[in-house]
């Protein structure tokens, strides 16, 4: 069950006097007595199943109250809508007063566009000693911020200890003793890990995690960037390493038809034992669908034998909320974006981007604080390259992921030569 914020009533408290009038240049919240409106588009709807979504809502319902004078007007898509129409919507000059964006290669085409407004100026010395150091790194264009995280993210293998311990298999530590276990689940007639190919991007979350093993974060940061070429060694082993499990049958019977959420219902029903993925699905296992709620543990990736560095993972902060360039009311609608952020974290505790309340961190989702725990000597990151890459060449790479998926690639080779030579 998603917990809820202790933190309401103070807040929306604390929130709304600080809106009261005064001569050394507080913000006049409302004219008339009228209220305004500030437009908010997000992927986060109640259809969402992820926690940010929930963590998010909640943080709206409080910042309502705390923005009395406001009517904050909310409108929501699933993930694929969402990213075609508010590109849509920027292109034709409609961009929403706050919305939703992943940073980097997603957010930049609209900072370049003129179409986001940086948030630096609004950003008091005080708000910004509640940041962690690197928040809002993925939104920094030319110096500037452009968006606002709220939490970040690590891959994580979730595994499901009833079946391994019914079917007597190791909890892998090593791509070895992955393979070993796939193998052994395979036999048993079990499907041994999930992955929705209809979607497409959960498939790069294995050759992401295998090169940030291999070149390390920084190298592969420099990759996404187009620093380097594609054609390289630590990419094209990643992607032999995926295809070796993709022949080892490791993942889901009819992987490439369906979704993300179609196949991680069968993890949740008890029916495979592994799941790879980021650590927004830890709430997913308590939840009222779940059927493996204090049957999960969630630890590190197995490493390969020629990992770099294992202290850098897979994961980092990405999602974030930006506001339009053109808003009608820049210094309001930068309040409630900020107040949305960081309670956003607040209602989240555990993975975040802020600095937040002990109290908040108490009741912290157990396989995130396993999370946590082993990731707590992280030395870098890096991120989903959907996110890293421009739109375009972010379709080209998740296009090649499910060739690799679908058994069309030829060898790891292959793979790292086809990219370089399509995007790179």
């Amino acid at each position: 069950m998603m917990k809820k914020s202790i933190w309401k009533k103070a807040v929306a408290v604390g929130a709304a006097a600080a809106m009261t009038i005064s001569v050394g240049g507080s913000l006049v919240w409302a004219e008339g007595g009228d209220k305004k409106t500030i437009n908010i588009f997000t992927l986060y709807s109640e259809s969402n199943s992820d926690a940010g979504a929930a963590y998010f809502r909640e943080a709206l319902a409080e910042a309502q109250e705390a923005f009395p004078d406001y009517e904050l007007v909310h409108e929501t898509a699933d993930v694929e809508t969402y990213k075609t129409k508010i590109k849509a919507m920027v292109a034709a000059d409609e961009v929403p007063d706050i919305f939703f964006a992943w940073g980097a290669g997603f957010v930049k085409p609209f900072v370049d566009a003129g179409k986001v407004m940086a948030l630096d100026e609004y950003m008091d010395e005080e708000t910004n000693s509640r940041l962690l150091a690197g928040a809002n790194d993925e939104f920094l264009f030319d110096g500037k911020t452009y968006g606002l995280t709220s939490y970040k993210w690590i891959g994580a293998l979730y595994c499901n200890t009833e079946l391994f311990e019914k079917y007597e298999v190791k909890i892998p530590e090593t791509y070895e003793e992955l393979m070993t276990a796939c193998k052994t689940f395979r036999e048993a007639g079990l499907n041994p890990m999930v992955v929705g190919m209809k979607d497409k991007w959960p498939g790069q979350q294995y050759l992401n995690e295998f090169t940030v093993q291999l070149a390390g974060s920084e190298e592969t940061n420099k990759m996404a960037s187009k620093e380097t070429s594609f054609d390289n060694e630590y990419l094209a082993k990643a992607a032999q390493l995926t295809k070796d499990l993709v022949d080892a049958g490791a993942f889901n019977d009819g992987a490439l038809g369906l979704t993300r959420d179609e196949s991680e219902a069968a993890f949740l029903q008890g029916e495979v034992p592994m799941n790879f993925t980021g650590s927004w699905f830890s709430e997913l296992t308590s939840g009222e669908n779940s059927k493996v709620d204090g049957k999960v543990t969630a630890v590190r990736f197995p490493v390969v034998e020629e990992c770099k560095d294992v202290n850098n993972f897979f994961g980092g902060a990405i999602n974030g909320l930006c506001v339009a360039a053109d808003c009608e009311y820049p210094e309001e609608t930068a309040e409630v974006c900020k107040f949305l952020a960081e309670h956003s974290a607040i209602a989240d505790g555990g993975l975040v981007t802020w600095e937040v309340p002990e109290e908040a961190k108490a009741s912290v989702h157990s396989l995130n604080q396993e999370i946590i725990e082993f990731s707590k000597d992280a030395a870098g990151y890096s991120l989903a390259w959907d996110t890293l890459l421009e739109a375009a060449d972010a379709q080209e790479w998740l296009n090649l992921v499910a060739q690799l998926f679908g058994g069309e690639v030829e060898s790891g080779e292959a793979f790292a030569k086809t990219l370089q030579d399509t995007i790179g």
